[in-house]
């Protein structure tokens, strides 16, 4: 499976890319990205851009069938700041 982590403007950019014919397993990890991994079994990563900004979404997209099973663990840790996609 393919990860990638989008600000909402990346994301507007990946739907503009499949309204014009692009699949979602290209245009998603294509069209710009925070972070992604391609064609991977296994992540193991801690994200903090979120910590100070609601800008992000995580996308997983699959050319096959695939199982996913999570280990996600989130910690309360507010940013004292705009942190990522919110800095001005």
């Amino acid at each position: 499976m393919s990860v990638s982590i989008l600000t909402l403007e990346n994301y507007a950019n990946a739907t503009a890319c499949m309204d014009q014919g692009g699949s979602a397993d290209y245009c998603l990890h294509h069209s710009g990205s925070v972070i992604g991994w391609l064609n991977k079994t296994s992540i193991d990563y801690d994200f903090h851009m979120a910590e100070g900004c609601a800008d992000y979404v995580s996308v997983f997209t699959s050319s096959t069938t695939v199982t996913v099973k999570p280990n996600v663990s989130v910690t309360y840790n507010p940013a004292s700041k705009p942190t990522g996609a919110c800095v001005a």
